[in-house]
């Protein structure tokens, strides 16, 4: 009997609770028309607005610490009104038409795509890219981390000779594109008639390729603008590279001098002039093998051939932080490409042709 008289007081007062809670969510509402005046008194603003538009709507009390851009922002929300303000003081709501629920804005978080393409590789919000060497891994079929290589495998930009510094950008010609190293307009990018890239990818630090939109700051520039950047910070320690392929041999070094100087070095030369490799002989008959060079022909007969192709770069930079606000940097560089051809023909005539290409 006991317990049946302690289920039924559970009962009850389970009732008795659940109608009190109700009641308090009733009683949270509040009238908007309501909630309009006490806004007013608070934030000394006044709403305009038909008695129509806001009758017969209920909504929870707003928090007094609110500002009133966030009371508006909340306001909008929750209800089916617009609330506009025309100044500091006056403040119209109107409802809301289909129009305006269909083109609500909605602000999106801002996105930055890290290892674009391969790691090292950014894609920012204002459309440019930017690549870090330091984290740069090596795309497929590459033996280095050719600058200009990557920047061909960008969407939007090819190559259409096939040649490594020759760019075009969304169908514009290699003349179109900015090329800067260090600031420096250059004019030159390229070894062996475009087929190597004439920048040491170790010693560069940044690189940044706009394609989309270029600043203003930089002019002529109407495809895209392709801006490198050696390492601008002291180490305070040495360090360096050699390395090699087929072509040619290269190296760098970054010698600290003082706490508040350093000099960073990098050449490169090509050993073709002494040893011809597979790679040369490739490389030599891809650029001449539409030209009249190494050729023969029905009237005059190739006896013999002397070619001698030599390329060099060097850079050097030069580092003083002269104190915390004041820097001082000075770049030097210079290349170079020499090619020697010599061919001696005969004629039908039997007479020797001898022709010359420097």
């Amino acid at each position: 009997m006991n317990k049946k008289l302690l289920c039924l007081i559970f009962y009850f007062l389970s009732i008795a609770f659940c109608n009190l809670t109700f009641c308090q969510e009733q009683q949270a509402e509040k009238s908007l028309v309501q909630i309009l005046l006490d806004i007013e008194k608070q934030h000394d603003v006044k709403f305009s607005f038909e008695t129509k538009t806001v009758e017969h709507i209920l909504i929870s009390p707003l928090s007094h610490e609110l500002s009133i851009e966030q009371i508006l922002d909340h306001l909008n929300r929750v209800t089916n009104l617009n609330f506009e303000m025309l100044n500091d003081r006056f403040i119209v709501i109107t409802l809301k038409t289909a129009l305006d629920i269909q083109n609500k804005i909605q602000r999106l978080k801002e996105v930055i795509i890290t290892n674009y393409l391969i790691k090292g590789i950014s894609k920012t919000n204002d459309g440019s890219i930017k690549a870090n060497t330091k984290a740069f891994d090596i795309l497929p079929g590459l033996i280095e981390p050719d600058v200009l290589q990557i920047v061909q495998n960008l969407p939007g930009i090819m190559s259409v000779d096939e040649r490594i510094s020759n760019i075009n950008v969304r169908g514009g010609t290699n003349d179109q594109n900015l090329i800067l190293y260090e600031g420096i307009r250059m004019y030159q990018s390229g070894h062996f008639f475009g087929l190597i890239s004439a920048f040491n990818p170790y010693l560069s630090e940044n690189i940044t390729i706009s394609k989309n939109g270029t600043s203003a700051k930089f002019g002529n520039a109407v495809s895209s603008t392709i801006a490198i950047r050696n390492s601008d910070n002291l180490d305070k320690k040495i360090s360096g590279g050699i390395g090699g392929n087929m072509l040619s041999v290269d190296g760098y070094a970054k010698i600290p001098l003082s706490n508040k100087t350093e000099l960073q070095l990098s050449a490169r030369r090509s050993f073709t002039d002494l040893l011809v490799s597979k790679t040369y002989d490739s490389y030599f008959d891809r650029i001449f093998k539409d030209s009249e060079l190494n050729t023969s022909s029905n009237i005059n007969t190739l006896l013999a051939q002397d070619e001698r192709f030599l390329f060099y770069d060097f850079n050097a930079k030069f580092l003083y932080d002269i104190d915390n606000t004041s820097k001082l940097r000075v770049n030097i560089m210079s290349m170079s490409n020499d090619l020697n051809y010599n061919q001696v023909f005969t004629s039908t005539d039997n007479n020797f042709q001898e022709t010359k290409v420097n």
